[in-house]
């Protein structure tokens, strides 16, 4: 058949037209795969998946983990908090925890993330808040915004105006990811109630290795000079907002984690300062809560001044985390016992409150 050339631009007409529904559909199988696996899990509708959190990026996953219906209490802070693990405090004190702690996280994304836990949990058994360096030493982007980019339309759009964000080539990634894991070739990142062990077991501790570590974090950590003043950080103002969003007859849990013994030799006395003038202030803002107890991890003592304690000067080893675990419990039970790994700082406990608490004997 001989192509004239009258009839050429409907021969292109046509092979645009076809080019144009095979681009078009291939847009919409990519679309249809991101929002049928919903690696997020932030779509009303989806496929029926048992999802669990497989990307590296904390901030998409916590606003699910965050609404989700199956807990009724939530734990709150930096990467010095997610080693806590949600099966086992669940136990210890009648409740179904989550674990929301992220590293980096800022005073302003722990304060909007409690913000989407109590939007959809009105009455939480026990709101558990890490409060490490963080919120003493931190500068105003602690107070003001995220420590990295976040995306708030995982937290606060209309559920179907997130399909607007799904064709994205991230997102792409972290559906493919979810699929692996859903086909078994892949292990979560975290476990469905938001817990990830990011250190090695402890039946993998090599000395050397951690020396090495604390070594390299030590000479990254600057030391103020005696003289200096080091300003209170501004994330404290954000406190009595956060508190005030719990009910009062929820439990409060407030913990100090801690810090290797060397660390704050190094950095020095105007940090300690400014760190104890900071927890100070905390105390007094949390003497005002009812159903309220602070428990200080950041003593002397058998933790914080024993480097096989940690991996890092921060990161505590996961032995050392069921310890804190077990002794969260105990002082909550019982404030007055004295005890040689943590302090109670604050303790306004009802009778209920303590009986929620069930120690291990």
């Amino acid at each position: 058949m001989t192509t004239t050339p009258s009839s050429m631009p409907r021969t292109w007409r046509a092979f645009a037209l076809t080019l144009l529904a095979v681009g078009l559909s291939g847009v919409g199988v990519v679309f249809a795969f991101i929002a049928g696996m919903d690696a997020w899990n932030v779509l009303p509708v989806h496929l029926p998946l048992s999802r669990v959190p497989t990307g590296g990026n904390a901030r998409y996953t916590m606003g699910a983990l965050a609404r989700d219906g199956r807990f009724d209490a939530a734990m709150l802070g930096t990467s010095t908090a997610r080693l806590i693990r949600p099966d086992m405090m669940g136990p210890l004190f009648g409740a179904r925890f989550v674990n929301l702690a992220m590293n980096n996280a800022t005073a302003w994304e722990q304060d909007r993330l409690l913000e989407v836990f109590m939007q959809a949990h009105s009455a939480p058994r026990v709101v558990m808040l890490d409060l490490d360096h963080v919120w003493c030493l931190s500068g105003d982007d602690a107070a003001r915004g995220p420590h990295e980019q976040w995306p708030e339309w995982v937290y606060s759009a209309p559920p179907w105006q997130r399909y607007g964000h799904m064709l994205d080539l991230y997102a792409l990634q972290e559906a493919a990811n979810q699929a692996l894991y859903q086909l078994g070739l892949k292990a979560d990142h975290a476990g469905a109630d938001g817990y990830q062990s990011f250190v090695p077991d402890d039946a993998t501790y090599d000395r050397a290795r951690v020396s090495a570590n604390f070594a390299l974090w030590l000479s990254a950590t600057p030391v103020a000079s005696p003289t200096s003043r080091v300003a209170a950080a501004p994330s404290l103002a954000l406190l009595p907002r956060l508190l005030a969003r719990i009910p009062a007859d929820t439990l409060k849990i407030v913990w100090f984690p801690p810090v290797a013994r060397e660390m704050k030799q190094h950095a020095g006395p105007a940090r300690a300062m400014a760190i104890a003038q900071c927890r100070a202030r905390i105390v007094a803002d949390m003497d005002h809560v009812p159903n309220a107890i602070v428990v200080d991890f950041d003593i002397p003592g058998p933790i914080a001044d024993v480097r096989d304690s940690f991996w890092d000067p921060l990161h505590y080893r996961t032995g050392v985390a069921a310890r804190i675990t077990r002794d969260l419990a105990r002082a909550v039970h019982d404030p007055e016992r004295p005890a040689g790994e943590y302090v109670v700082r604050v303790a306004h406990l009802s009778p209920q409150a303590r009986d929620m608490a069930r120690p291990p004997s």
